[in-house]
């Protein structure tokens, strides 16, 4: 449902099921009733990891792949890779779209309305919304083609967080992160797959072939030992490893 004319809510009952009405303006008052999903995977991410549930790692860039993907197997071997594509195009809709904000702003800034360029601004919205919806699509999609279980996201200190975005731009294809994480969480929920985060730290720092320390050249991860590969992917898979490495690291305290 569309709530940009949203003014006022007002919630009948507190609760898991609160009932909700809007006030949409001269659309009059629609109602929003939340269901209970029902989730076909009830077991929790240790039960998961002790019967050799498969791993997907995501890594979120600023390039043309919104996120790089990488499922490991219950052994940490590499079973299948998937780049999400369209962050070039996402970015040049943006900035076609904000050009033509810009340019309107001439002739509506004097209109006597509460949102001059709203159709521009609507499309701006769907924009995102569309592309979050996509990239959150393919990455669940390719967590079941290869039966993964668990997706693991990356977690940041939330200063480095904050000045990551700042320094990428609100119209970045790593600025909409944030949104394929929300969609992602719900949607997979609802497939049985479980979402973790993860502190990133260190997994940019290794190879993910040898565990030797390197270097990132470009878009490269070169170590010591002469391995060359995708640094976002070498983080993919690094944070996978680190999933599971924790998991076995608890099991093994308990023992």
């Amino acid at each position: 449902m569309d709530l940009d004319g949203m003014r006022t809510y007002r919630t009948l009952f507190s609760g898991k099921f609160g009932v909700t009405f809007t006030d949409s303006g001269s659309r009059g008052k629609m109602l929003h009733v939340p269901v209970k999903q029902k989730n076909s995977d009830a077991r929790t991410a240790k039960e998961r990891m002790k019967e050799g549930c498969r791993v997907c790692g995501v890594r979120f860039t600023n390039t043309d792949s919104f996120a790089v993907c990488s499922v490991l197997d219950e052994r940490s071997r590499p079973v299948s890779v998937k780049n999400c594509h369209g962050g070039n195009a996402y970015r040049y809709h943006c900035k076609t779209l904000l050009k033509k904000i810009e340019a309107s702003k001439v002739f509506t800034d004097k209109d006597n309305v509460d949102q001059p360029n709203k159709k521009y601004y609507m499309r701006y919205k769907h924009l995102n919304e569309h592309y979050a919806h996509q990239v959150s699509r393919e990455i669940l999609d390719f967590c079941k083609e290869n039966q993964a279980g668990i997706i693991v996201l990356p977690e940041y200190d939330e200063d480095f967080y904050r000045m990551t975005m700042y320094r990428s731009g609100n119209d970045s294809p790593l600025h909409l992160s944030t949104k394929i994480r929300n969609y992602l969480k719900y949607k997979a929920w609802a497939e049985g797959i479980l979402v973790l985060e993860l502190r990133a730290d260190g997994t940019e720092k290794y190879c993910s072939i040898c565990g030797s320390p390197g270097k990132k050249q470009s878009k490269l991860f070169i170590c010591q030992n002469g391995h060359q590969i995708n640094r976002f992917l070498n983080g993919s898979r690094n944070l996978a490893c680190k999933c599971q490495q924790s998991f076995q690291k608890r099991s093994g305290s308990k023992s």
